[in-house]
């Protein structure tokens, strides 16, 4: 069963778990212009650098290093929380802290290549802007140099070819403020050489089929289609790509939504397509304006999915019911959950993922 970056989507799924926002982004006083000399001329104003915004913005970020200087530099939730015991075992984890975790001598990209650059690349990335660590920094962007470095992505399994573009393009987002112009268009004509051009090519194995494939196919590529668009002068097409991929998302796998709530493939692939879906719906509505809610209307069961979820687990036994290709011992967090208590405003709908990021929290990094 395939690995689910465990920390990356509880992190990314509900930020807004950090603070109120209606103090991260207070700048200073409302000028209203009533005190303003209209004999004074206005210095030109730098345009503000957009990013980050896939899932954090700068304030968010800036909120989180706020709150890892006030403890002690030791972690920017509550230690006791479901987030505190995470971001202690990301922490602490080989991921973050050593440099042999990813295999850099590889000539060629492969599923656990891909799954491996995307936590190295995400992690380092989130605990740099966090901790404002250098040593973080330097990992993620040695993991994305050496991805772009390779030949290509391996389209001929095209799920390794989506999770790579989209490692780059959100580590890429996070680090944009402290990457060199040649960096960020390297990384650009990478993502879009490698998986973005390819998203017409008939031969594509995803675009038709009902399962996690579509899923995490098209939500990769939307995502990372959205990174990209404020390069638009390098690659234009970005828009149509990131509305191709939702239109094709909606039309084929989300459309088993329409009749009932159960995963075809289990509660693994649920958990693994599912996950994407969520982070791409928060993109969106983020981004684009697109509401959660019509996206729901449109999938009446979307939202009754978290019942296959409940059904699918053992609150006795912590084990999973062996139904198509999930095993008993399939206990890989199942994060969608934590998106739809915080969408729902239902916090009941992580109780079963609270209790096993308590009880396990390291054995769920990665």
């Amino acid at each position: 069963m395939k690995k689910i970056v465990t920390f990356l989507f509880a992190l990314m799924l509900i930020p807004a778990c950090v603070q109120d926002k209606s103090d991260v982004y207070k700048t200073g006083r409302e000028n209203t212009g009533q005190d303003k000399d209209p004999e004074k001329v206005d210095p030109p104003v730098e345009e503000e650098c957009p990013h980050p915004f896939l899932f954090y913005t700068n304030a968010d970020f800036e909120a989180l290093n706020a709150a890892w200087q006030k403890s002690g530099r030791t972690n920017c939730f509550q230690t006791s929380s479901a987030l505190g015991v995470l971001f202690d075992a990301i922490k602490s984890s080989d991921v973050a802290v050593s440099d042999s975790y990813l295999d850099y001598s590889a000539s060629q990209m492969g599923f656990d290549y891909a799954q491996k650059s995307e936590q190295v690349i995400i992690y380092n990335a989130y605990l740099y802007r966090v901790t404002g660590e250098g040593k973080y920094l330097s990992r993620a962007v040695n993991a994305m140099d050496n991805v772009c470095s390779l030949p290509d992505w391996h389209p001929a399994h095209f799920l390794d070819t989506a999770e790579a573009a989209f490692a780059v393009a959100v580590g890429m987002d996070w680090l944009y403020r402290d990457l060199p112009e040649e960096k960020i268009s390297a990384y650009c004509d990478a993502i879009y050489k490698n998986a973005l051009s390819l998203y017409t090519d008939p031969s594509k194995q995803f675009s038709q089929r009902q399962s996690n494939w579509n899923q995490v196919c098209n939500c990769c590529l939307a995502i990372a289609a959205l990174a990209m668009e404020g390069e638009a002068p390098r690659n234009p097409s970005c828009e149509t790509i990131w509305k191709a991929c939702y239109d094709n998302l909606c039309e084929y796998s989300m459309a088993i939504y329409k009749e009932g709530a159960a995963w075809s493939e289990g509660i693994g692939y649920w958990a693994y397509g599912n996950s994407y879906v969520c982070l791409l719906l928060t993109a969106l509505q983020d981004l684009k304006g697109k509401t959660i809610d019509s996206f729901m209307g449109a999938f009446p069961y979307f939202r009754k999915a978290l019942e296959f979820c409940y059904y699918m687990n053992s609150p006795s036994t912590g084990k999973c019911y062996n139904f198509a290709d999930s095993g008993y011992e399939d206990t890989a967090p199942k994060l969608p959950q934590w998106w739809f208590a915080s969408v729902l405003g239902n916090a009941d709908h992580a109780w079963f993922e609270r209790q096993q990021l308590k009880s396990s929290g390291s054995s769920y990094i990665g």
